[in-house]
């Protein structure tokens, strides 16, 4: 078992005790051998006891409370010197003190984590200094701290370190002499490591000339584009404007104006639909985004986008509104040419004889104008909107879709014949394409395409048929007796013994070269010249060298002015006939 530990009061009163009784008790003897009486006396050692044990009492009582004083001075103390130590290191804060006399230097913990060790044996300060300044500052630091060692006074300076890990930190030191009780001269210093404070106002002046700037190229936009913001809050009664507001209104910049000063430079006819506007803004939270009519104070006319947002504080309610105005005058003026553009360009589509339709990037038909639709014969609503592959009633086949298909992804313009389901007619349509979709012309050629049959079907018929068959034209310029060779049927060149290639070609003379009669030759020239048909005895000789009776009957084809410019030659053999008549 451990013995409580005395207080200071109890030791001083022991050791009092310890020399003060024996001194009593001895002191009385002495006094009792060598006094006058000669007689010991006890009661004056009690009351000699009675003092000491007093006098213990008192020295133990004081000795408590000096202790206890000193106790709490030492803890606030140490205290004190703690949160020096924490506010230091929170604060980035070292400190140093060097004896001017002794030449001893002394730094806190703070100042030897943030320069990373403290003075060596016979150094100071500035040999501590010199080992972690960053190379570049260390010429300039040590000179400053030379001069002011020199010259006095306050030392005050920025300069970089490089810590154990390689990273620079950035170091503001503040120093002055102090002069102790005694005399003795002490220099004393603080290091500050700002490298974040820097670090932050580095970032603050990057922040705000990118503010800057963003706010210039604001300025600058507001201007190019003649927009401008305003806020009103409610209680206040003025509209707040930035510069562009003021100045698409033809006012200095600014300018502080009432609500309904902001919206007298509206047109009259204006005014009561955006006063309408504004007030459900602020009492129901509806935006706006119209467009007025405004006057500005130079007298000039404008038409203007204006918009209103509400803005709510945490409780919902409406405290303020604010929006926009910009000057739209030239995209509204823009946009009524455009529209008249389209308009005549719509006109013109209109008018043209055949079918129009246009394509959008999308697929879709965004246009097809009156005469289309007569010719497909479909509504407008059936058509415009839909992706045009589904929307054109194309005939069975799929010919308009796969041309549609290499149109699109090759950009070749394609022409084609279709049959249009809906109207049971042929159609002529040229697909071309833009990079803005694709127009589609198509036209009705049914009556064409009909015809076309009918002379598919006549060629086949001459071209099988047994008597021969000659087709000349007549050009301007030809002699009236004379005709150009344009066509022979099989049946001629086997008939002639002569090839297509002998006769197509030449002259209607020079065919007495090919076995023609030229007698007979002269005959058909003159029914040629007087423009009548005729029938004519011809007699042919056969490139084998046989000769052949050919009746040959010949008729002008009218062109469109009446004048004959084709003429058909239509040859029967009948020699055979020849021959069992003259027997």
């Amino acid at each position: 078992m451990s013995l409580p530990r005395l207080t200071l009061g109890t030791k001083l009163a022991l050791c009092f005790l310890l020399f003060g009784g024996p001194w009593v008790i001895v002191g009385d003897y002495l006094v009792s051998v060598i006094g006058v009486s000669g007689a010991y006396q006890p009661a004056q050692t009690f009351k000699g006891m009675v003092f000491v044990g007093l006098s213990c009492v008192l020295i133990k009582a004081f000795g408590d409370r000096l202790n206890s004083a000193l106790q709490r001075a030492y803890r606030r103390e140490r205290r004190l010197h703690a949160m020096l130590k924490h506010a230091e290191f929170l604060g980035k804060v070292g400190s140093w003190q060097k004896d001017i006399d002794t030449g001893e230097a002394r730094v806190s913990d703070a100042l030897a984590s943030m320069l990373g060790g403290r003075p060596r044996q016979g150094e100071d300060i500035t040999d501590l200094l010199s080992r972690v300044v960053h190379p570049e500052d260390r010429e300039t630091v040590l000179a400053a701290h030379r001069d002011w060692l020199r010259d006095g006074g306050t030392l005050s300076h920025q300069f970089r370190i490089l810590n154990s890990a390689g990273q620079t930190k950035w170091m503001e030191e503040t120093a002055g002499f102090s002069t102790s009780e005694d005399g003795t001269p002490t220099a004393i210093g603080s290091v500050t490591d700002f490298t974040d404070l820097r670090q932050a106002r580095v970032a603050y002046e990057k922040a705000q000339s990118r503010a800057n700037n963003q706010q210039a190229l604001i300025r600058m936009a507001a201007e190019k584009a003649r927009f401008g913001g305003w806020r009103y809050e409610v209680g206040i009664g003025a509209e707040m404007w930035t510069d562009g507001a003021a100045t698409v209104r033809d006012l200095p910049a600014g300018t502080v104006v009432s609500a309904d000063e902001a919206m007298s430079y509206y047109a009259l006819e204006d005014q009561q639909r955006l006063r309408q506007l504004f007030a459900n803004c602020l009492e129901h939270g509806a935006p706006f985004d119209e467009t007025f009519r405004l006057v500005t104070a130079k007298g000039r006319e404008l038409t203007v986008r204006t918009t209103g947002d509400p803005e709510y504080d945490q409780s919902g309610r409406i405290v303020a509104a604010q929006g926009a105005i910009q000057d739209v005058t030239d995209l509204v003026e823009a946009r009524r040419e455009a529209d008249r553009r389209n308009a005549q360009i719509r006109d013109v589509v209109e008018s043209i004889g055949g079918g129009f339709m246009a394509v959008g990037t999308d697929g879709r038909c965004a246009f097809v104008n009156r005469r289309g639709l007569e010719l497909l014969q479909v509504s407008k609503d059936s058509i415009e909107g839909r992706p045009i592959r589904d929307a054109f009633p194309s005939g069975p086949g799929g010919e308009f879709n796969r041309n549609l298909a290499r149109a699109v992804e090759n950009g070749e313009n394609r022409t084609f014949i279709e049959y249009c389901a809906s109207a049971g007619t042929w159609l002529e349509v040229h697909m071309h394409p833009a990079t803005s979709g694709l127009g589609i012309r198509f036209s009705d050629i049914t009556g064409a395409y009909e015809t076309h049959d009918r002379v598919g079907l006549l060629e086949q018929a001459v071209l099988h048929m047994d008597d021969m068959v000659i087709i000349g034209i007549q050009r301007p310029g030809d002699a009236d007796d004379d005709i150009e060779v344009v066509f022979v049927n099989p049946a001629f060149e086997n008939g002639s013994g002569r090839g297509r290639a002998e006769v197509t070609g030449r002259s209607l003379r020079d065919l007495d070269g090919a076995g023609w009669d030229r007698a007979a030759l002269q005959q058909i020239r003159a029914s040629v010249a007087a423009r009548q048909a005729a029938t004519h005895d011809v007699p042919l000789r056969h490139a084998d060298g046989s000769r052949k009776r050919i009746e040959l009957d010949t008729f002008p084809v009218p062109g469109g002015n009446g004048d004959a410019v084709h003429w058909i030659f239509v040859g029967r053999d009948v020699t055979d006939e020849k021959v069992l008549r003259a027997n």
